[in-house]
């Protein structure tokens, strides 16, 4: 189904064109199906393809193998077939670090071997996608294609409009967080507490959305360089390892909320993270800094469906911290009617929504308390991150 007008479009896709200002045309498609999405590639001159579609989560995919299987690895070969008819020989793949598996060194490089120590089927899928691709640009050597392996993408834009609603039961580790200082869940399950890390939860490498997006950005730049040939895999890292524990009580210290959990044996999961010294898209590094925002308003503090954006400033960007002040004011205008009603989109000042949220903070401030912490671990993350309402 072709998205003809605004109305016919999800709303994730309209917050899209929002938060970009651009007009995205959506078909609504099941990638298996050849013919319809043969018509897409034929209404359209397509030079690249940026393949996101799967199944995503490691917890689902070891209780319903099959499903990760057909639905990952299916998709993507209809995909290609149809590429390869249209003569589209260009495909960024949204691959994983869960093809590495149980890491033989960390930090772990594009170099370390994958595929021989998956521990799921989520990863396994990725790593065969990866080989099929390989075998592919061995076949012709006009196919070009980059695989991106993600180190545990988490948060959302920092406008609050898109990011991470989850609807299934499988969840990361900061929407699981968020809906717990929302009042939403009552506690986390953390899996394993004997871990040979700095306070015995697993590692992982939290790797910022849109730096993610990023990364995207310069893999389109770098497929379209006359020298690039045949495939090369890319890490998307922030470079950095933090325990499930050491995010958690970050979060209570900057969002002043008590997160419960509780601690379970270990799954077969363990830890990685990227080298800090990441080579990523001829790159610059993606990394920024970090911050939460909470919205302030809202009767628990957070704005449902945004109770937590995690966000990042990067140096290399053309949207963050740039927006101009009508998308800003568009943007706090949309969140606040949504979720207070239309007489706080009333203004056209900008200053007066951002004197009306300090003094909210300001008052947060006054009579709350920092909680104190004894693990030092957390220090470096707190200095990354700020609070802003």
């Amino acid at each position: 189904m072709f998205a003809k007008s605004t109305n016919e479009k999800p709303e994730s896709i309209k917050r899209v064109e929002k938060v970009t200002g651009r007009l995205v045309i959506f078909y609504e498609v099941d990638i298996c199906n050849k013919s319809e999405l043969h018509k897409i590639f034929k209404l359209h001159k397509i030079d690249c393809v940026i393949h996101l579609a799967a199944f995503k989560y490691v917890g689902e995919s070891v209780k319903t193998p099959l499903a990760y299987y057909v639905n990952n690895i299916s998709t993507s070969l209809v995909l290609l077939e149809v590429m390869q008819e249209c003569r589209v020989k260009k495909l960024i793949f949204s691959s994983s670090s869960n093809v590495y598996g149980n890491p033989k060194f960390l930090p772990v490089t594009e170099d370390h071997c994958t595929g021989q120590n998956c521990t799921n089927p989520y990863g396994r899928s990725k790593y065969f996608v990866e080989e099929i691709l390989k075998d592919v640009c061995t076949s012709d050597p006009d196919w070009r294609v980059i695989l991106l392996r993600y180190f545990a993408p988490s948060g959302a834009h920092r406008s609050g409009l898109i990011g991470e609603d989850p609807l299934s039961e499988h969840l990361n580790l900061i929407p699981c967080i968020a809906q717990v200082a929302a009042g939403q869940r009552t506690k986390i399950k953390i899996f394993g507490q004997d871990y040979n890390t700095r306070d015995g939860t697993c590692i992982r490498d939290y790797t910022h959305v849109t730096d993610i997006a990023d990364g995207h950005v310069k893999a389109l730049k770098k497929i379209s360089e006359d020298l690039f040939k045949g495939w090369t895999a890319y890490n998307l890292a922030a470079g950095k390892g933090y325990t499930v524990l050491e995010i958690i009580k970050i979060f209570e210290k900057v969002a002043k909320r008590n997160i419960k959990y509780e601690l379970f044996d270990r799954r077969t999961v363990g830890r990685s993270w990227q080298d800090d010294d990441l080579k990523t898209v001829k790159t610059t590094k993606v990394v920024g800094k970090r911050y939460i925002v909470l919205h302030a308003g809202n009767k628990n503090g957070f704005i449902p469906g945004a109770d937590l954006v995690f966000s990042s400033s990067t140096k290399n960007s053309d949207y963050h911290g740039e927006m101009n002040q009508a998308a800003k004011l568009q943007n706090v205008q949309t969140l606040l009617e949504a979720h207070f009603g239309k007489e706080w989109a009333q203004h056209d000042n900008l200053e007066w929504y951002k004197n009306i949220l300090k003094g909210l903070k300001d008052s947060e401030n006054e009579n709350s308390q920092d909680q104190e912490y004894e693990e030092e671990e957390c220090n470096s993350l707190e200095d990354e991150i700020a609070i802003h309402i």
